[in-house]
């Protein structure tokens, strides 16, 4: 089974959302351009049949961040459009996570950066093992 983290940054660097990205674990850029950080929410990890195949309801969060008092650019907008629910992130094989919801948390000024929190929850029917 593929790393949902992985499939999910995967899917999120194919896409042209037109902003730098930072991956869980890795420092911010040194330059002062907005900038998107990825990071994997709690999730719950539960049997799906007796035998072979397990749940798992999660999130993968997208912090936003712009340089304080600058103009918010239209990234924002793209990965909101592109996480609706329903769309499939393929994983391995026939596994996919599917998204099942969409939510973003009132932006607030920290250390110089403007930051805007999406949440991206997701469900997945993997094999077990």
């Amino acid at each position: 089974m593929l790393n949902i983290y992985q499939a999910f940054v995967e899917s999120f660097q194919s896409e042209d959302f037109g902003i730098d990205v930072v991956c869980e674990n890795e420092s911010a850029p040194s330059s002062s351009n907005s900038y998107a950080e990825l990071q994997m929410g709690l999730f719950e990890k539960k049997p799906f049949t007796l035998s072979d195949s397990d749940q798992i309801e999660g999130g993968f969060r997208v912090i936003l961040r712009y340089p304080e008092g600058s103009e918010v650019n239209d990234a924002r907008e793209k990965i909101e459009a592109y996480y609706k629910i329903g769309l499939s992130i393929e994983l391995d094989g026939n596994e996919k996570a599917v998204i099942s919801g969409f939510s973003k948390e009132v932006g607030e000024v920290e250390d110089g950066w403007y930051k805007l929190i999406l949440n991206v929850r997701y469900r997945a029917i993997v094999k077990r093992g």
